[in-house]
């Protein structure tokens, strides 16, 4: 269910956004775009610490909320969108418009509905980063119950000294069937993946 929470933030927020600065081009989109691409080039570690120390100013330990905003902001996500929106006709949003269709109907009604192949895309990375994602996950979820499937098998690579009959051979074990999932997805979707990168960025 989590997973499934990161996904809709990934797509959701993230479509929005470049929707937004897309299609509609308010003032002040350009800067926006510069400021979100920019973003690109801090590496996730250095924004790591501000990130967490804010999580416990809000008091959102031991919740998922951290992890679904993460994915809801992601500008590699905004990118991938926003290069599919670009390449979209102009007269198919101005026809909707002229119909009487509000900017939100036009996302949900056209943009989202056009945009199947790269959510599909976003999707997989989205599932697949949700998947392997590990440190904040660490820092944040403090409960068994709520820990996910790398900081599960990292607690039981602290426990190989303290469980009797754990030993490395069920470690490695547990890592090669936490890998899997991340396998079949990707050998289900290669095809979208390898054409969204060849297409993406490219303006017809």
């Amino acid at each position: 269910m989590s997973i499934l929470k990161r996904l809709f933030s990934a797509v959701v927020f993230n479509g929005l956004l470049a929707y937004g600065v897309s299609v509609l081009r308010p003032a002040g989109h350009k800067v926006v775009t510069a400021v979100v691409m920019a973003s690109l080039m801090i590496p996730p570690i250095l924004s790591m610490g501000p990130l967490f120390n804010n999580i416990v100013r809000i008091g959102l330990i031991n919740s998922f909320v951290p992890l679904w905003l993460v994915f809801g902001a992601n500008p590699f996500y905004f990118f991938i969108f926003k290069s599919f929106f670009d390449r979209l006709p102009r007269a198919l949003f101005e026809a909707a418009q002229l119909d009487g269709c509000s900017s939100l109907q036009v996302f949900t009604k056209i943009a989202l509905p056009l945009s199947i192949p790269i959510t599909m895309v976003v999707a997989i990375f989205t599932v697949n980063a949700a998947w392997s994602d590990f440190l904040l996950p660490f820092l944040v979820l403090r409960g068994d119950h709520v820990q996910t499937v790398m900081v599960k098998i990292y607690s039981l690579q602290s426990a190989l000294g303290t469980l009797q009959g754990f030993g490395p051979d069920k470690l490695l074990m547990a890592l090669a069937l936490a890998a899997i999932p991340p396998v079949i997805i990707f050998a289900l979707f290669q095809k979208q993946i390898t054409t969204s990168a060849i297409t993406v960025g490219l303006k017809e």
